[in-house]
Parts: C-alpha cells; sequence; structure tokens
C-alpha cells in the first residue's frame, strides 16, 4: 500500500444511512432483493453482497485520463474481489441531460451531484475529499492530480471484504462513525524543505499563442500580475542567432487572450525574461551569441527602453524585489551569483548540484526564501537558498516537452513550456512519502 503523509480530520454531523438494492445494474451483475439495510450495520456501506452490486460509480464527464485510469484501477479491484465489476455511468447522457440519480452512487470528480458540488466547495487549495454523504460516496479533488489521488487512496484505503472470493460474504467501504475524510497537503515552504527530492503534480492553465508559422520557437517568458510575458523567435542559424527576429506576446490570464504582440526585436535567443518592479520594466537576457548584453523592455509598450552590457555572461536572470537583487545563471553550466541593481557582485559564484550535471540549463525564479532553476533532459527544478546551499531537485510532471521558463507568485510555481506555443502549468510539489511512487 502506498505510504502517504495525510491529514485525516474527523467531521462528525453526516447521518450514513445505508443503500437500498436499486442501483443500476452492470452487464456481469445482478442488483440484490434485499435491501443494504437489511444486509449490514447502518455505519457500514456495502457495495456488494453474495455477488450483487448494490452501487453504481458516477463519474463526470470529461474526466481527465489519469483519473480515468485510476477509476479503471478501482473497478478492477472491485472485480478481483467480487468477480464482477460495478456499472459506470457518466453524470450526463449522450444528450445531455442528467442520469438518473439513484441512491446508492459512488460519485467521482466534478459531477453535477449535490453531493459533489457541496464537497468542491469545501476544498482548500491542494486537497482532495472523500466524503460519505446520505449513502452517496463522494471523491472530489482540487485539481486533476488531485483526484487522480483520492481515487489511488480511496482504492488502496477503503475496501473490506469477507468471504466474496467464493461468491458469498460481502464488499464494503470502511467508515467509522459519521465522517468525511480530507486529505491535505503540508505548506509549500514545508514541502520544498521536507526532502532532498520531491515530484510535482502539474495542472496545465492556459496555452500562449506564438505569433506566427515561422516565430514559434519558445524561450524566456515570466508572469507578472495577471499577465504573462513570452518571447517567441524565429532562429537565424547562418548568423549564429545574431539576427534572430524575436516578438513579445502580452497575454492576459484572467480573460485567456492576447494584449498585446511587439513588433519584431532583436534579443537575440531572449533566454529569459524578469520583472524589475522599483523600475517597471522587464528585463531579457539575450544568451546568444551576445551574452553579456540584458535589454529593458517597456512592459505596456513591448518596446525595448535599454541595453545594457553588464560584466558577465549569463543564461538567465530574476529579480528580488525585496532586496533589489538580481540572481544570474553564468552561462557555460549551472552555476549562479547574486548582483545588486546595479549588476555588481554581491558575494561569491555558487556552485550547482552534482544530481544534474550535464542537464540544459533555461530559466530561473526566486522569492524570499529560495532560488528555482528550471532545467531540461530530465525536466526538473532545483531549489538553492540564498546561502547558495541546494535544497532540493523538484521532478517536473509535464511530460516530454521542454521545460522553457519558469515564475513564482506567491506560493505558486508556473512553468512555460513549448507546446504549439507556450504552455504553461502550474506546479506543486508533493510529500516525499507521496511522490516516490506517483
Amino acid at each position: 500500500m502506498k505510504k502517504m503523509l495525510i491529514t485525516i480530520l474527523l467531521l462528525s454531523g453526516l447521518l450514513l444511512t445505508a443503500c437500498g438494492g436499486n442501483a443500476a445494474e452492470n452487464s456481469e451483475s445482478d442488483t440484490g432483493a434485499e435491501s443494504a439495510e437489511q444486509l449490514v450495520e447502518s455505519e457500514d456501506y456495502t457495495i456488494s453482497k453474495d455477488g450483487n452490486a448494490l452501487y453504481t460509480i458516477v463519474r463526470c464527464d470529461g474526466l481527465d485520463k489519469s483519473s480515468a485510469d485510476a477509476l479503471l484501477t478501482f473497478n478492477g479491484r472491485i472485480k478481483e474481489l467480487t468477480g464482477k465489476y460495478l456499472k459506470v455511468v457518466n453524470d450526463i447522457d449522450s444528450s445531455g441531460q442528467v442520469t438518473h440519480v439513484t441512491e446508492c452512487e459512488i460519485l467521482i470528480g466534478d459531477t453535477n451531484r449535490d453531493e459533489s458540488i457541496e464537497a468542491k466547495a469545501t476544498l482548500e487549495p491542494y486537497t482532495f475529499a472523500i466524503k460519505f454523504v446520505d449513502g452517496k460516496v463522494v471523491i472530489v479533488g482540487d485539481n486533476d492530480s488531485l483526484l487522480c489521488t483520492a481515487i489511488e487512496y480511496f482504492t488502496e484505503n477503503y475496501l473490506i471484504s469477507d468471504k466474496v472470493e467464493s461468491g458469498e460474504g460481502y464488499l464494503k467501504l470502511l467508515s467509522t462513525d459519521d465522517y468525511a475524510s480530507v486529505s491535505t497537503v503540508a505548506s509549500f515552504a514545508e514541502l520544498i524543505s521536507s526532502s532532498p527530492n520531491l515530484k510535482s503534480m502539474s495542472n496545465a492553465l492556459y496555452t500562449v499563442p506564438r505569433p506566427s508559422a515561422t516565430i514559434k520557437t519558445v524561450q524566456g517568458g515570466c508572469l507578472v500580475g495577471k499577465y504573462f510575458y513570452q518571447a517567441f523567435l524565429q532562429k537565424d542559424t547562418a548568423s549564429d542567432e545574431q539576427n534572430n527576429i524575436v516578438r513579445i506576446v502580452k497575454y492576459d490570464t484572467e480573460h485567456k487572450k492576447v494584449e498585446k504582440e511587439s513588433a519584431d526585436l532583436p534579443l537575440n535567443h531572449a533566454n529569459d525574461i524578469t520583472y524589475n518592479s522599483k523600475l517597471n520594466t522587464l528585463v531579457v537576457v539575450h544568451n546568444n551569441p551576445n551574452r553579456t548584453h540584458i535589454s529593458f523592455v517597456d512592459p505596456d509598450t513591448l518596446e525595448i527602453t535599454e541595453t545594457k552590457v553588464i560584466e558577465y555572461k549569463i543564461y538567465c536572470i530574476d529579480y528580488n524585489a525585496t532586496t533589489d537583487t538580481y540572481v544570474i545563471g553564468l552561462s557555460g553550466g549551472q552555476t549562479f551569483r547574486i548582483v545588486d541593481a546595479d549588476f555588481k557582485a554581491v558575494g561569491e559564484v555558487f556552485q550547482p548540484t552534482e544530481q544534474t550535471k550535464g542537464y540544459t540549463t533555461q530559466g530561473c525564479a526566486c522569492d524570499d526564501n529560495y532560488i528555482y532553476f528550471v532545467l531540461y533532459n530530465k525536466n526538473v527544478i532545483t531549489v538553492y537558498n540564498w546561502q547558495g546551499e541546494f535544497v532540493t531537485l523538484i521532478t517536473l510532471d509535464v511530460g516530454a516537452i521542454e521545460p522553457e521558463n519558469i515564475s513564482i507568485s506567491g506560493d505558486t510555481l508556473y512553468v512555460g513550456c513549448a507546446s504549439s506555443g507556450c504552455k504553461v502549468f502550474e506546479i506543486s510539489p508533493l510529500l516525499p512519502e507521496e511522490s516516490t511512487e506517483k
């Protein structure tokens, strides 16, 4: 059984009533004539008795693939224990009408049932819930990844059986008195410092469209308030990227639309972008071939206001408003350092962890606690403190696509990836015990 660090909250006030035998039939199972009240004690939820299914699984329309796969595993476990699957239906039929509502339902995801809607409304960020409400079982998650985790946890922890292998006995859902179980994760900062290796769950939020079929290569980007600024380029390999065509797209993340697109800008590879709130300017790293060049870009007009040559060759940058300093990644490896507002060195050059030797460098982000670098080949985020000490490595769950840039807002990390435009993911690190098998 998967080990997970989970906070279980026992809540009173839910009246458990066992289901009757009127659940929708499965092609492999028949609904029993006896009611569940006659079969089990009132504190138990029996989903199968003597080979007869008493429950129907109701899934939300548009269930994502990972959760659908977890649901198949759950129902497979039911068949393994009882010899028959539970019937699975969508909450709406092919004509868009609500499917028949029964007393005995296992509700998966954001279904149109009142019990699912009410349970989802109680969720805190980064949580899932498994609730027992008047005979129905409700499983919801704050996002797709957490719903998948909830189904897996439900499968592994809530099934108890007695002699079902012989076609007799019962299969019950574990419940203790009147309660709802809610799993929560620790705070973002606690997770980051909890282990030298973490996995993550990702939630795709939006895709910043590319300017054209030729100006399409995703490079630097950053989130500033409700706007995501993303650089796209058309490479000119003949000039070693000296004559690249670069445009910056200003994307409204609230209304999911392009607010503005720049003219062609001489920004070379445009490998990373940050926002200096004190100067109200975007700062763009040119990288190849002018690795000492940075340009300041007006966030409203998207015009270059100044291009500056600094003494360091760099590939990435991020600004810390609290200290009025920048983090810069030094070209030719993964070393980094802190510089002041005039790009003068503050302290020593910091050395990277050996775990990511040979990985491709991309972008960086920072807050008052940590510095984050997103890397490619194996998609990961490395985290350091402001003393340059390695804290943890977060494995990204964004598939095979290439991450190009990273931003942080509050307690949330955002990673922009190259995928027919810039696909932006919300990244949440997972607890170590949970991440070992996820």
